[in-house]
């Protein structure tokens, strides 16, 4: 089969079409840091889209030229046990990707939307190409998402600050203040109105230590965990605060935990001091601000627990000192919150999926998104059938011509118009999930019942309610019944040959193309390299509307094969290169690479005759062919 070419990046959400669809059971976020994987599920929609579980895991290793097993497999070793249920069918089934189609199946929404806040691109490619295989669609969350420059972003604001505020609004209301403790410790704030005020950035823990170490000579090597080791020595098995830290240590390894620590607190103390002074004034009278007159200060990261301890009113950890004011400090509170950048991914597709149902066609496109369609190629799969399903992974309010984004389970992509939605539903209709996977357990004694039924009910309403809703559709059908009916056809459930589906796709073919201009068939001038930026982006792709006529084989076959044509009288021999889907014509084309190196693309009618006329002209070719 021939593969779309897909970038190395996860496309950037665009809403609506990035929302949920409301029949997802879970959804998968993600945060890439710079030294690991926070990874989360949510619930569906009408459960408020709510993080239930977490975990993490180191960076992704990938052994380039060792590589250590398939995507499946690489992906499987950095999933819990929950998510690995999700993605394969089962905590114990085989990582493979037969699995991984045969569970989106058993799926009332087959493809899994995940959403992925990053600040590490080489991280975010790797994990988009192992996720490449599974039915799924990844979406990259950028920082415009969270807060826009007229709610105070900067240009370089960090997306992960920015999602932990965004979640401490959501949940505590504003003003609000976050601090986080990880590689790099920063504290990020928004006024009472919502607005990001700013904040700062500098080394974490395990930075300062390393620092340390690597500029001098002769201070101890001290580890992030050494600075919890020692702090814990001054608690009870209960642990209460028994001894405090002296400012005037004396030994090395204390000196330098007691300044790391006091830096932490009495820097924490002077921000929080001073974020309670310019906060707190007068308030917008937007209802969808959340306020608050609560003073919470939210930490969150690896270091939390010892941040939230060090920077509290009165901090238990280090030797007090007397107060040279008269007036009492401002009272707060300090709570540590896990797992923030989740929340905040959380906050944004629930205000995404309100604005969704708010939209004049928020109905039908919901109605829309996710449901399984089924269409039918020239080529077959590796189990010899014609038929590939997907699902409806988008719908593009921006995109009328062909505004429905179709995934299907191998992963290919195209983009259908309405008419071509509803042929792909109605045939899904007839032929339902494929026999190899629906109902098929990776573990014999535990068959499971997927929800087939209501798949194609879900798809049937579908395609009623396009019907009723899309003009083109309605006299599509209205065409239809008037069409005379062929009794030669044959149902498209009913298993074919590679040269009698395509003569069969031929026969039932009447969605009428979209209007494109002519193509020039047959090969350009000689040096015919285009001006730059001329020629539109190849996309290899499966998905000729049309039938073959005249091919005997699949079209990817042909890669490899010689062909013959004249120019000027003279005979030029060349091979075809590779197949390529153009989405202006909708329609395959194959990539003819001449032996004087010039190159053409053609038509299916025109490799036709590339190719008989090579039969008739092979006794002069001083190449084979070569697959």
């Amino acid at each position: 089969m021939v593969k779309s070419k897909k970038s190395s990046m996860p496309p950037l959400a665009v809403w609506p079409e990035a929302a949920p669809s409301p029949d997802e059971n879970k959804i998968f976020s993600v945060s890439i840091g710079n030294s690991h994987i926070s990874w989360c599920i949510h619930e569906s929609a009408a459960k408020n889209l709510v993080p239930t579980l977490f975990w993490r895991t180191p960076k992704i290793e990938i052994d380039k030229e060792e590589r250590n097993g398939t995507n499946c497999e690489i992906l499987s070793t950095y999933l819990c046990d929950g998510a690995r249920e999700i993605v394969f069918g089962s905590k114990s089934a085989d990582p493979t990707l037969q699995n991984a189609i045969r569970a989106s199946a058993e799926r009332r929404v087959s493809i899994l939307s995940i959403y992925v806040v990053s600040t590490n691109d080489v991280q975010l490619k790797t994990l988009y190409s192992i996720l490449a295989e599974i039915p799924c669609r990844v979406y990259r969350l950028k920082g415009d998402d969270f807060y826009s420059k007229k709610q105070g972003r900067y240009d370089g604001m960090g997306i992960d600050r920015l999602a932990n505020l965004r979640a401490a609004g959501d949940f505590k209301g504003y003003p609000a203040l976050v601090f986080d403790g990880g590689t790099a410790m920063t504290y990020t704030a928004a006024d009472e109105n919502g607005k990001i005020m700013g904040g700062g950035i500098g080394p974490g823990i395990e930075v300062q230590m390393d620092s340390l170490f690597e500029f001098t000579a002769a201070l101890p090597q001290m580890t992030h965990e050494d600075i919890i080791k020692r702090v814990a020595r001054l608690e009870d098995k209960d642990g209460k605060v028994v001894k405090k830290l002296p400012v005037f240590a004396k030994t090395a390894q204390d000196n330098i935990v007691t300044k790391v620590c006091l830096d932490i607190s009495r820097s924490g103390q002077f921000v929080i001091e001073q974020f309670l002074h310019e906060t707190g004034g007068s308030k917008t009278n937007e209802s969808e601000i959340n306020h608050s007159t609560d003073r919470v200060i939210l930490v969150t990261g690896g270091d939390a627990p010892l941040i939230e301890r060090l920077i509290a009113p009165d901090c238990p950890l280090i030797k007090s000192f007397p107060s040279t004011t008269a007036s009492s400090p401002p009272k707060y509170k300090v709570e540590m919150m896990k797992h923030m950048i989740h929340h905040g991914v959380a906050s944004v597709l629930r205000e995404h999926v309100k604005e969704f149902e708010k939209s004049t066609s928020a109905e039908l496109d919901t109605l829309l998104i996710g449901q399984r369609v089924a269409k039918q190629f020239p080529m077959s799969d590796q189990d010899g059938d014609h038929v590939y399903r997907g699902s409806v992974a988008c719908v593009r309010g921006g995109s009328p011509e062909f505004p429905y984004g179709i995934r299907y389970d191998d992963g290919d992509t195209e983009d259908m118009n309405a008419v071509e939605l509803y042929e792909a539903m109605e045939l899904y209709i007839q032929v339902g999930e494929k026999d190899s996977y629906a109902g098929e357990s990776s573990r014999e004694s535990q068959p499971r019942q997927p929800p087939i039924g209501a798949k194609i009910s879900g798809a049937q309403n579908a395609a009623s309610k396009l019907a009723t809703k899309n003009k083109a559709v309605e006299e599509y059908i209205q065409g239809k019944k008037l069409a005379p009916q062929s009794k030669t056809s044959t149902s498209a459930a009913e298993p074919t040959s590679k040269a009698a589906a395509g003569t069969q796709a031929a026969k039932d073919d009447t969605v009428k193309k979209p209007a494109v201009e002519p193509k020039k068939r047959g090969r350009p001038p000689k040096n015919k390299t285009p001006a730059s930026g001329a020629e539109p982006p190849k996309q290899l792709a499966k998905k000729p509307k049309i039938a073959p006529s005249g091919l005997k084989k699949a079209d990817e076959e042909y890669v490899g094969d010689r062909v013959a044509k004249d120019f000027d009288n003279k005979l030029f021999f060349g091979t075809v290169k590779e197949v390529w889907y153009d989405k202006k014509s909708r329609e395959n084309l194959w990539l003819i690479k001449y032996d004087d190196s010039d190159e053409e693309d053609v038509f299916r009618d025109d490799l036709v005759e590339l190719l008989d006329y090579y039969e008739k002209k092979k006794h002069n070719d001083d190449k084979k062919a070569s697959k």
